[in-house]
């Protein structure tokens, strides 16, 4: 077991935000408190272990070195194009931003969101193109697609 020095910087940094009550009523058993918030910012050192750690399976993959760039880049995207969603999909349940304010930030979610399906769909491209030059085989590229989550 490998202990960290003291002097590296943390790994993660958690911030808890909870809300008050919001109201409780005679007839309820239950109230109604928010759920409270927790917002984790993950040290850069911490990020690059996480990706190395994700990307693991590629790396140990055997497969071309240009081809396994390629599938970190489209699983990066594929991240971030969730992650979107995810912020999309909140953004449409907030109760609290008035219409005009929802609808710029859902216009601006899904801009941003088009754009990435653009760079994904050129990564998948890349990938293609990446395949053909290393004159991989179709288990090689069967595996490959599978490492992206693709059959």
């Amino acid at each position: 077991m490998k202990i960290a020095p003291f002097d590296t910087p943390p790994i993660m940094n958690i911030q808890v935000v909870s809300s008050t009550p919001a109201s409780v009523t005679e007839s309820s058993a239950v109230s109604s408190v928010t759920p409270a918030a927790v917002k984790v910012q993950i040290s850069k050192e911490g990020q690059e272990k996480l990706e190395s750690e994700r990307n693991a399976d590629i790396d140990r993959s055997g497969l071309p070195e240009d081809v396994k760039e390629v599938l970190k880049n489209i699983r990066k995207l594929q991240d971030k194009i969730a992650e979107k969603n995810q912020e999309l999909m909140e953004l449409l349940n907030d109760k609290t931003l008035s219409e005009d304010e929802k609808k710029r930030q859902r216009e601006l979610l899904t801009s941003t969101i088009r754009s990435m399906q653009s760079a994904l769909s050129q990564a998948m491209s890349a990938l293609n193109n990446a395949m053909s030059s290393n004159n991989m085989d179709s288990d090689s590229r069967s595996q490959a697609k599978g490492l992206i989550g693709m059959k």
